[in-house]
């Protein structure tokens, strides 16, 4: 089952996307609550989002963290989230590229040691680089390395 969520209606894009599926197997959540995220996020293989533009992709860091493996676009800041070891980077444009980059997740997943892996480490990058504790840090750092190069020219 194809879930689809974001936006505030289905559009002709969706529709053409999802034109080769029987309407039985997709679904349109619109825009979802956050605290409704986890439990879609847990009753998904995946997650894939291969976007054009994107601020920085916060979805990304729930699937993650929910131990989901991502299909993602290689270009800022996908891939500066995605690697290969918890997802697969993908051309937006091309067809192709999704479809090859789903099909390697899912054969992944597929294997059950390799599953077993795979969620566990989407979950550890998401608590190493993505916990609000190691960002909290990071930006306090950034913060006083700022301070103090400025204290520093005057």
């Amino acid at each position: 089952m194809l879930e689809v969520c974001g936006g505030l209606q289905v559009n002709k894009y969706l529709l053409e996307a999802t034109s080769c599926l029987l309407p039985s197997e997709w679904r349109y959540h619109g825009s979802v609550p956050n605290r409704n995220l986890p439990a879609l996020y847990n009753a998904t293989d995946m997650y894939v989002g291969p976007s054009l533009f994107e601020g920085f992709q916060i979805p990304l860091i729930e699937a993650l963290a929910c131990g989901k493996p991502c299909v993602a676009s290689n270009q800022p800041p996908a891939n500066e989230i995605i690697t290969p070891e918890v997802g697969a980077l993908v051309d937006p444009l091309n067809p192709d590229s999704i479809a090859d980059g789903i099909l390697s997740v899912k054969n992944r997943l597929n294997d059950p040691d390799q599953a077993l892996l795979l969620r566990a480490a989407c979950r550890a990058m998401a608590e190493q680089r993505w916990a609000y504790p190691v960002i909290s840090q990071r930006e306090a750092s950034l913060y006083l390395k700022v301070l103090s190069d400025f204290r520093k020219q005057v």
